[in-house]
């Protein structure tokens, strides 16, 4: 604005599709598109809004003025991610009055730190840090940059404090005291600081402690973090809980020596089955727990090994979206198309190598969409080897989808690009039992489009149950059920660290018995039980083991 603030123009322009750059790993059009909005304000501040998204971003030669004052192409608002880049580094600046906010907000997924964070003025460049500390990260140390002379009136920074008139313990302006006031009210108090003066490009670096906020603390790490193989391509985790004010927990795994997120949960539930694994392959995780002040440290870390698998004879092998193919191996895949099982979906093939696999030629073509498969097998055990290749998306998070083996979820939010990259095999090995004469698979998408490049039948040779139970665990287990919630059908595991008589009851929310599943003497191992809630009400039951000493109960929800 001509006589005074210029700050809200820069959410638009560079928040709202610079954030959506950033959020979709476009750094380089977040860069040119920031640089281009520093240009345009510098040459004429005053025509700012004038912008339209039919001009590109020009870094060197920028076009500042719109060629049209109206229509629909006329600036540029994406309000799909309202918490932008700007939003987050927090910087505003009244030309008029001088006044100066520099109040970052530093959530969890920063780990409560910013470091030399680039923003663009009218006027030039600058650099804004924050470094929090404290229970609940209260504390700040924030380093102002620009590469100018700044002249500032007044300081304003969050108030993070406790409401009690003594909670603010100091604020320091370059090492020395400064006065301050409290102000404003609700999420717009903020700490004006009684400062005056110029900032060099030499900086400024402001401090300032208290008491925080009573209330929720962020919470301790979890604790006791184990992990087991289910199968070729599941991994259960079970912790403990050390805080009651949790919201939930995230999920870390490691990929090439660093964690990253895998999966936030919105429960209390200690538990989390991780799926789409390579068979025979070490994971790596560790859980947060967080709420609304932030994260917690890690857990412990754990690392298990999923089970082999896939290694019988072939049954059946379909190329998805492609023709007849011989795999080097000599096995002869059939066009998914001509069987006549396969129903809905598109194909798509590309010519790019394939990395990790000798035969390109499957992995270069596929099925996406959501589609399903209805496959006559003879009654037995089986593995399903789902052949999949990331061919089109080209980051993570981009591409997101659920499989369903025989009405049960098997794979749960895979994202190739995240678990593997582009261009690359990757075989998830699916073990199941077949009681109908029919092998039905459904391919969900999530985000994008579900998709698939090959399938193998394999005969299980040893049985889902054998290959558990020739394991043996080390601590006595109940498992959550899987799925749930479920209709009508869900699998309960357990483990013994040695012979017990076991009891398996599972009881109505009455506390009424509704069916006692095993009661029998078990050697130690893993085992299962399925569940059948098909003459029962929709509603939530409790599932009771008892062996030896060992009891514990966990909750299931039937829908129908």
């Amino acid at each position: 604005y001509n006589g005074g603030s210029y700050s809200e123009w820069a959410p638009y322009l560079a928040g709202h599709l610079g954030g959506y750059a950033l959020q979709t790993n476009r750094s380089n059009i977040w860069s040119a598109l920031q640089k281009d909005w520093y240009e345009r304000n510098y040459l004429n501040r005053n025509l700012v809004f004038n912008q339209q998204l039919g001009i590109p971003s020009k870094v060197t030669s920028p076009t500042w003025i719109a060629s049209s004052t109206s229509g629909s192409n006329q600036y540029i608002s994406t309000p799909v991610l309202w918490r932008n880049y700007y939003s987050i580094i927090g910087y505003h600046r009244n030309e008029y009055s001088d006044e100066l906010w520099l109040e970052p907000n530093l959530f969890d997924s920063l780990n409560h730190q910013l470091q030399d964070a680039l923003l663009f003025t009218p006027d030039g460049y600058a650099t804004i840090s924050d470094n929090t500390y404290g229970d609940s990260y209260q504390n700040q140390e924030i380093v102002f940059k620009p590469d100018y002379s700044m002249n500032v009136s007044t300081l304003y920074v969050k108030d993070l404090y406790s409401d009690s008139s003594n909670s603010v313990h100091f604020v320091k302006v370059n090492g020395a005291d400064a006065g301050f006031l409290r102000v404003g009210s609700g999420d717009q108090k903020h700490i004006k600081i009684n400062w005056t003066g110029v900032i060099t490009p030499g900086g400024i670096t402001i401090q300032v402690e208290g008491d925080p906020k009573p209330g929720i603390r962020i919470p301790s790490a979890p604790e006791d973090l184990q992990a087991i193989s289910l199968s070729p391509s599941q991994i259960e985790l079970r912790w403990r809980s050390s805080s009651a004010e949790n919201f939930g927990y995230i999920i870390e795994i490691n990929y090439d020596g660093n964690f990253q997120t895998l999966a936030t949960t919105a429960t209390s539930d200690t538990f989390f089955i991780d799926t789409g694994l390579l068979r025979s392959t070490a994971y790596r995780y560790r859980i947060r727990a967080y709420n609304s002040q932030g994260a917690s440290d890690p857990s412990n870390e754990c690392e298990v090994t999923t089970q082999n698998g896939g290694n019988g004879d072939v049954v059946t092998a379909l190329n998805a979206g492609g023709n007849n193919y011989l795999s080097g191996e000599g096995i002869q895949y059939n066009s998914d198309a001509a069987s006549g099982w396969v129903s809905g979906g598109t194909a798509y093939s590309t010519a790019a190598a394939i990395d990790g696999t000798e035969d390109d030629v499957l992995y270069q073509t596929e099925r996406y969409g959501d589609f399903s498969y209805s496959i006559p097998l003879e009654n037995g055990s089986y593995d399903v080897v789902l052949k999949f290749a990331e061919i089109y998306q080209d980051a993570a998070n981009m591409r997101v989808f659920n499989v369903d083996a025989e009405g049960k979820r098997a794979i749960f939010n895979l994202d190739l690009y995240m678990r593997t990259g582009k261009y690359k095999a990757y075989d998830v090995v699916v073990p199941l039992e077949i009681t109908d004469g029919i092998l039905n698979l459904d391919f969900i998408s999530v985000r994008d489009n579900a998709k698939l490049s090959g399938l193998e039948i394999r005969r299980n040779v040893t049985g889902i149950n054998e290959q558990l139970s020739k394991k043996i665990p080390e601590n006595y287990f109940l498992f959550q059920n899987y799925p749930n919630p479920f209709n009508p059908e869900t699998r309960i595991q357990y483990a013994l660290p040695e012979e017990s008589h076991v009891k398996i009851s599972v009881y109505n929310i009455l506390g009424e018995l509704a069916k006692i599943l095993i009661d029998e003497n078990k050697s130690a191992g893993f085992y299962s039980v399925d569940f059948n809630g098909g003459k029962y009400p929709a509603g939530i039951y409790f599932y009771q083991i008892s062996a030896g000493r060992f009891q514990a109960v966990r909750k299931m929800i039937l829908l129908k």
